[in-house]
């Protein structure tokens, strides 16, 4: 009898267990919410560099074609830093959440 009563112990114990697991685990939601939001905010940041830029090279040069294509480069550098921290953010997220892979 006593058997019995450890095995539903340790079956309960094993059910709460599995369930704190779970509740550790962010939603794949959230995780794609929180590297859009960072992508987002990097990308803002390289098109307001993109701007500045376009602006001082306005007032220093005179030349639009000039200033044009510096704030095209700006915008596309914000892009590609965007997009470089969303996939090293998701490596990040693989890597720590990877042995709850069960």
């Amino acid at each position: 009898m006593s058997s019995s009563i450890n095995e539903e112990d340790l079956r309960k114990e094993l059910i709460k267990l599995i369930e704190e697991t779970r509740h550790q685990i962010p939603q794949k939601s959230e995780m794609k919410e929180a590297v859009l939001a960072r992508s987002f905010i990097v990308f803002a940041l390289g098109c307001f560099t993109g701007i500045e830029m376009y602006t001082i090279n306005l007032f220093l040069t005179s030349k639009i074609e000039l200033s044009l294509v510096l704030l095209l480069f700006f915008f596309a550098v914000g892009f590609l830093i965007g997009v470089f921290v969303e996939k090293i953010d998701l490596i990040k997220v693989k890597s720590k959440y990877g042995h709850l892979d069960y």
